[in-house]
């Protein structure tokens, strides 16, 4: 029979091996999020420039803010109207709203996420419920603001001599769609297992360290 410290050693090795599997998971969290935060904070959205015969305002427009090339100076977008489609503003607060609720969503996955790495020998499902509730409500709403951006985007501001042109911080967003895809897929696969390899663990030490061991295995 394996000696005591032999089997604690193995639990601790197989509950090591779970927390790796957590960590990485929550890089993936980490990583959705600083990409999201990252396309908030910059004007990078969409490329409008100016193709008219007569001289007119070029802009890096983001969904927060924006620049005007020429004049070198960046601000927030209060004066939408000259950059926009007028019948288009209302749907693009839409857009703003939809996005921002799927990045606070991102966040307090994050937050969770890390909660329930701590809490790793809890293991109630109903907290990875939770997370992954709310994995599939920021995708489903990160998924709908990034489509409606991508499809209505000429419409709204190429106007008035304007072409315009996906940037990079959309597709920062569009990369973190996937981080948060990704996370939702391995934590729900993760989340399980860990469930089951934690109990299995507990069952084996129990017996092994039982005085009825070698009765643990066999049928009644």
């Amino acid at each position: 029979m394996a000696s005591n410290a032999s089997i604690n050693a193995i639990y601790f090795l197989i509950l090591n091996i779970v927390l790796v599997s957590f960590r990485i998971n929550r890089y993936r969290y980490v990583f959705g999020l600083g990409l999201n935060v990252l396309s908030i904070a910059t004007p990078h959205w969409l490329r409008s420039r100016y193709v008219g015969h007569h001289k007119g305002p070029s802009y890096d427009i983001g969904i927060f803010q924006h620049c005007e090339i020429e004049e070198k100076s960046c601000g927030g977008l209060d004066g939408i109207h000259t950059m926009i489609n007028p019948s288009d503003i209302a749907w693009f607060s839409v857009i703003q709203a939809t996005f921002i609720l799927s990045v606070i969503g991102c966040l307090l996955s994050t937050v969770m996420a890390i909660f329930f790495l701590i809490k790793i020998f809890d293991t109630s499902k109903s907290g990875y419920k939770l997370i992954s509730v709310t994995q599939l409500l920021t995708l489903t709403s990160q998924l709908i603001a990034l489509t409606l951006f991508g499809m209505d985007c000429v419409d709204m501001f190429a106007f008035d001599g304007h072409v315009v042109q996906l940037s990079w911080a959309y597709y920062c967003a569009a990369v973190a769609c996937g981080f948060i895809f990704l996370s939702s897929i391995m934590h729900a696969m993760e989340a399980s297992r860990a469930v089951e390899v934690i109990k299995n663990v507990h069952h084996r030490l129990a017996g092994l360290t039982s005085n009825y061991t070698l009765f643990v295995d066999q049928d009644p």
